[in-house]
């Protein structure tokens, strides 16, 4: 069995638009397409770490537990013995994805972005016993051997991609990363064959696709305010602080990272340099582009059309619902961190005011 797998890890800060590009390199031949966020172990390293070793060599003496079904896990230079089973657990319990992956075992569906308030419904037959079975077989498989952090991941991307109806060999893995700088650190300093595509957007785009799913989320369908754009422009600058202070850190420690496995792009390069951008995304990864594929899709199904003739195709661009003059000065408020600060203590309180009186 092939354990070397070559990984393609979508990551960047909340909001900064990995779903899109997953979906515009998703549908090639070569590649399958994970189609869960948060999934394996490389985006929470550190919590993996801690627990295996607190938890190691603690059932080496139990009666329950098979001294064949143990597995050797290299860490930072030391070697650390568990069952595969408690190993397992670990997966199920921190997996955030897991309880789709449940999900789509019952319903036999998983679900993709095509904007930030919608969701279109795909076919997926994922067998949850069968992923269970395959990730204690695949690693019984090594016991013998020592595994470090990335053949894990390895092996839990092969038993995910081989617990389908429709089982392929692929030669590429894609895979929405979180929206922690963390995986981006783990995946530098532990991992060999993967590239890493990280994505920025300016400022006050993230503040208000976040802004905006918050809004439609909690509040459109409860309040009956008249003027519900004040309403909104309320919500994103009270919204902005949270956003910027986290986002900031993330760019922060991404901008001086320089290696041969990473790629960075502008979120503005989606819609207006496509094809620019899927011929350099394409050669980086070292795979051929599928001919005219230039349209979003998710698990090799169309999901949005693509016209190179106009100029903003994103549903929450900003443009589409302020004028320059509005976006002027709420960049100006935001972006300037005394009045964002007091300006977000203000708009807090009249929320609050607004949300009472229009419900």
């Amino acid at each position: 069995m092939i354990i070397d797998l070559k990984k393609i890890y979508i990551c960047g800060s909340s909001m900064t638009g990995k779903a899109q590009m997953m979906q515009l390199i998703d549908g090639n031949k070569d590649i399958f397409t994970i189609p869960y966020q948060n999934f394996g172990i490389s985006f929470l390293l550190n919590k993996f770490e801690k627990f295996i070793i607190n938890n190691s060599n603690t059932y080496f003496h139990s009666k329950y537990f098979n001294k064949k079904d143990f597995i050797k896990i290299e860490i930072k230079n030391n070697y650390y013995v568990l069952p595969i089973v408690t190993l397992i657990k670990f997966i199920i319990n921190n997996n955030t994805c897991f309880d789709f992956i449940l999900e789509s075992h019952f319903s036999h569906k998983c679900y993709s972005y095509i904007s930030d308030t919608e969701l279109k419904e795909h076919k997926f037959n994922i067998n949850i016993n069968n992923y269970i079975n395959n990730i204690y077989k695949n690693f019984k498989t090594f016991q013998n051997n020592t595994l470090n952090i990335e053949i894990l991941e390895n092996l839990i991307f092969h038993s995910f991609v081989s617990s389908l109806d429709d089982i392929k060999n692929y030669q590429n893995y894609l895979i929405c990363g979180s929206n922690s700088i963390d995986q981006v650190q783990n995946l530098i300093n532990h991992f060999k064959n993967y590239k890493l595509i990280i994505i920025k957007r300016r400022t006050i785009d993230k503040v208000f696709s976040n802004s905006l799913r918050i809004f439609y989320n909690q509040y459109n369908n409860k309040i009956n305010v008249s003027d519900k754009k004040f309403f909104f422009i309320l919500l994103l600058i009270t919204n902005s602080s949270k956003i910027i202070n986290k986002t900031n850190k993330y760019e922060k420690q991404t901008s001086n990272l320089s290696h041969k496995n990473i790629l960075y792009v502008d979120f503005e390069e989606m819609f207006k340099n496509r094809e620019s951008l899927l011929n350099k995304i394409y050669k980086f990864l070292e795979i051929k582009r599928m001919h005219n594929k230039n349209f979003q899709s998710f698990l090799s199904e169309k999901i949005s059309n693509y016209n190179p003739n106009i100029e903003d195709q994103y549903n929450d661009d900003p443009k589409n619902y302020f004028s320059n003059f509005e976006i002027s000065i709420i960049n100006f408020i935001i972006l300037n961190k005394p009045l964002r600060i007091l300006f977000s203590t203000i708009s807090r309180l009249m929320l609050k005011i607004l949300y009472k009186k229009g419900r």
